[in-house]
């Protein structure tokens, strides 16, 4: 739940759901190693849990995101992050 140019969403990723998907590409440079996964599974989107979608997969979560769904705000020049946790960008 980021929103900003290419290079600042694959260079810079600022939600940590966004950080685990960049991680998880396989790579053609390495061979033999693991691929990094998501812990969990993707939320139902018919019957999304209450807080952000994403608690459940994400490794800085709070007590608020279980509580409250982040909205979308400006954290950065052209840049939007719907996220609670201090991502330092």
């Amino acid at each position: 739940m980021e929103y900003g140019d290419i290079n600042d969403i694959f260079y810079r990723p600022s939600h940590p759901y966004t950080e685990g998907l960049l991680r998880a590409i396989p790579r053609l440079d390495t061979e033999g190693e693991d691929l990094p996964t998501i812990p969990g599974n993707p939320p139902n989107l018919l019957r999304l849990p209450v807080g952000c979608p994403y608690q459940e997969r994400c490794h800085r979560v709070l007590p608020r995101c279980k509580q409250e769904s982040p909205l979308l705000m400006p954290f950065a020049q052209d840049r939007l992050r719907a996220c609670f946790a201090d991502m330092g960008a």
